[in-house]
């Protein structure tokens, strides 16, 4: 129905079908971390740790940049994230569906800055989501920079565009 075959016992070979993404299998995602500079700690499910390049990442964990400290931040899907100095990131939700190259990542900044390259969406039903005390962004295939602090969220594109929505409402960022 949803691919309107009237006959699904005669499907052309290449023709493409349209699959909904309840009927994906969905499982956990992993990022690492690329590069580390100054001080930078990972709290999470398996406890508190030093962040170090090469050490995998979890929904659950949250890292914490030191006044001096920065890290960068590369997801499954090759999106890369730098986390600035003074920064609070938590990792909600690392996840990927079986049989496809479609990641969902769900992160929130709480505090201080990232700078984000994010890897295109293809044809999936992929996301790359941001959250801040103050908006939301959704993005796919962009460069952009994002501050948080308590009261206010600032986003600088530098290649693409951003969607920010707040309760207040919503707003396409161009580059």
């Amino acid at each position: 129905q949803l691919n309107q075959i009237t006959d699904p016992k005669h499907i052309a070979p290449g023709t493409r079908l349209r699959i909904p993404v309840d009927w994906l299998r969905r499982r956990s995602a992993v990022a690492r971390i690329g590069a580390v500079s100054g001080s930078a700690l990972v709290d999470g499910p398996s406890g508190r740790r030093e962040a170090a390049a090469g050490l995998a990442l979890h929904s659950g964990d949250v890292i914490t940049t030191g006044e001096e400290g920065s890290l960068t931040l590369v997801f499954g899907d090759g999106s890369r994230v730098l986390v600035h100095a003074a920064s609070e990131l938590h990792l909600d939700e690392l996840g990927t569906f079986d049989n496809t190259d479609y990641y969902e990542t769900q992160v929130r900044l709480e505090q201080g800055r990232m700078e984000n390259l994010v890897t295109p969406l293809g044809e999936g039903p992929g996301r790359f989501e941001i959250e801040t005390p103050a908006a939301v962004t959704a993005v796919r295939g962009t460069r952009f920079r994002i501050s948080a602090g308590a009261a206010a969220m600032r986003a600088e594109v530098i290649e693409g565009a951003v969607d920010v929505g707040s309760q207040h409402g919503k707003v396409d960022v161009p580059a």
